[in-house]
C-alpha cells in the first residue's frame, strides 16, 4: 500500500510520513486489514530521529542512514516492549514533539542531524 500511495504527489514524501499516518488511521478505523503486521515501522521523522540519537540508539551520520537505523532500532524496542511500532511511533512522537530536549544531554549534545542544503526534511 505504501508503494502505491507514493505514486501520488500528496504521498510522495521520502519519509512516507503521510502514507504511514493514513495506514495507521485506516487500520484503526477498520478500513484496512493489515495482513503483514510484522512490516509495520515507525515513520522516523526528525522527532523520532532526534530521540533515537539522544538515547544513543543510533549513531550520527547522513540523514538516510540515521533514518534507517532509527526505524530498525525502534522496531527492536517495539518488539522488546510488546508494543506495535505504530503505537510506539505515536507515543514517542507526542513526547518528543512536546519536549524537544526530553532526554537531556547526557549522551552528548546530539541535536537533529544536519540537513542537506535545500532539503527541509530528514
Amino acid at each position: 500500500m505504501l508503494a502505491r500511495l507514493a505514486e501520488f504527489e500528496a504521498y510522495a514524501d521520502p519519509l512516507a510520513k503521510k502514507s504511514f499516518l493514513f495506514a495507521k488511521i485506516a487500520e484503526r478505523r477498520g478500513w484496512l486489514v493489515v495482513t503483514d503486521p510484522e512490516s509495520w515501522e515507525v515513520c522516523a521523522d526528525n522527532v523520532l530521529m532526534r530521540l533515537a540519537l539522544r538515547a544513543g540508539l543510533v549513531h550520527p551520520g547522513p540523514p538516510e542512514a540515521v533514518r534507517a537505523a532509527t526505524r530498525a532500532a525502534l522496531k527492536e524496542v517495539a518488539e522488546a516492549a510488546g508494543v506495535a511500532p505504530p503505537v510506539l511511533d505515536d507515543l514517542l512522537w507526542e513526547l518528543g514533539r512536546r519536549d524537544a530536549d526530553l532526554l537531556g544531554s547526557a549522551p552528548g549534545e546530539l541535536r537533529e542531524p544536519p540537513r542537506e542544503p535545500g532539503v527541509h526534511w530528514y
